[in-house]
């Protein structure tokens, strides 16, 4: 009785052990899905950073554009009005 104890114990260990590598091969491909994650999330983070900088370069670009139409509009309100003047 004592033998088949031990031969119980014995399969059961195995199968602990089998079940512990199990999970620690599992453990470790999450770590590289975790890593591979990571990495995607740094890649976008860097670009998502590159369209704002994208964004504001041409919001910049914009506003000076519409000052400059602003501008160019009072001049030729002026030229008009002293054409207009003239005439």
């Amino acid at each position: 009785m004592l033998m088949n104890d031990v031969q119980t114990y014995k399969r059961e260990l195995v199968l602990k052990e089998q079940e512990l590598l199990d999970l620690r091969r599992s453990l470790e491909q999450l770590d590289a899905s975790k890593d591979e994650l990571q990495s995607e999330l740094d890649a976008k983070t860097e670009e998502l950073s590159h369209a704002r900088a994208q964004l504001d370069k041409q919001a910049r670009e914009f506003s000076n554009v519409q000052h400059q139409i602003s501008s160019i509009t009072g001049k030729e309100d002026t030229i008009q009005r002293r054409l207009g003047e003239r005439e």
